[in-house]
């Protein structure tokens, strides 16, 4: 069984937050993300994918980093980025409530016998 869902986050702090977390049923499959700055200067995101239990850097699991939204607009990405139990995206600002991000993707749950 599957369903699709929408995970929204803002306006971000400066600190990495957990926007989606695969439950232990749960495989996930992003396809869009839009960030939108509402702020009058330039603002920068960053973007982890945190494999379930890896104890690395966050800074290993970069996926988008210091990537520039210009002010008063939104950038749309489309993308693939598939996560399976347990795993995270994090995301932060370079400025707090400036950021918006809103994640759109498929939820496959596990079926139950």
């Amino acid at each position: 069984m599957s369903q699709y869902r929408r995970w929204n986050i803002g306006p971000l702090l400066t600190a990495d937050r957990v926007l989606v977390r695969a439950q232990q049923n749960e495989q996930i499959i992003i396809d869009q993300i839009w960030i939108t700055n509402k702020d009058t200067s330039n603002r920068s995101v960053d973007l982890h994918h945190l494999p379930a239990g890896d104890t690395s850097s966050i800074d290993d699991f970069c996926l988008i980093h210091d990537y520039t939204i210009n002010a008063k607009t939104f950038t749309k990405l489309d993308t693939k980025i598939y996560m399976n139990p347990g795993d995270e995206l994090q995301v932060g600002a370079s400025a707090g409530s400036a950021i918006i991000v809103t994640f759109y993707g498929r939820v496959f749950y596990d079926r139950a016998d």
